[in-house]
């Protein structure tokens, strides 16, 4: 678990320490590195639905995602949004390959089912990695080669500019 601060690390531990949760914190590392480090590091993730799921699936990292609005907000949501999936990953594939947990689906219990799940399965979870290591090529369209010859475009477009004594 990375917390962002020193304040949150001691809530964490704090909260771990509670009888009920014995059997988490024999699972769990707590951390003060960045949640990208933390990511790299850890076996299996369980976040909120958003950028870090993209950076997840990025990292090919089995996932569970969880998501909770207030139920006004969802409502709505609901009503605006037409999406078969929430979690980038899922939207991207175009398929389910990420477990997505929302509103009241999204309980201690049914998240922690699905951890486990991917631990007691590792076929499972393998395919899922297989399809998550799609999304790396499918976004890498070499944005730094495009960046670069536009620039280099427009570099050439005003040394040409200059030559005909146009102004720049």
């Amino acid at each position: 678990i990375p917390a962002a601060n020193h304040t949150i690390l001691e809530l964490i531990r704090s909260v771990l320490s509670r009888p009920e949760y014995a059997e988490l914190k024999t699972v769990t590392t707590l951390s003060s590195e960045s949640a990208h480090t933390v990511m790299q590091r850890s076996d299996i993730i369980l976040l909120a639905s958003g950028t870090a799921s993209l950076e997840a699936g990025l990292l090919a990292k089995p996932m569970v995602v969880a998501y909770r609005l207030s139920p006004v907000t969802h409502a709505v949501a609901r009503r605006l949004v037409k999406v078969d999936h929430i979690s980038l990953p899922n939207l991207l594939l175009g398929e389910r390959v990420v477990p997505e947990y929302v509103q009241s689906e999204a309980s201690p219990q049914a998240l922690a089912n699905a951890l486990k799940r991917m631990v007691e399965s590792p076929d499972e979870t393998a395919e899922l990695v297989g399809k998550l290591r799609a999304l790396m090529p499918m976004l890498a369209l070499g944005a730094d080669e495009k960046a670069a010859e536009t620039v280099l475009t427009l570099c050439g477009e005003n040394l040409k500019r200059r030559e005909d004594g146009a102004n720049v």
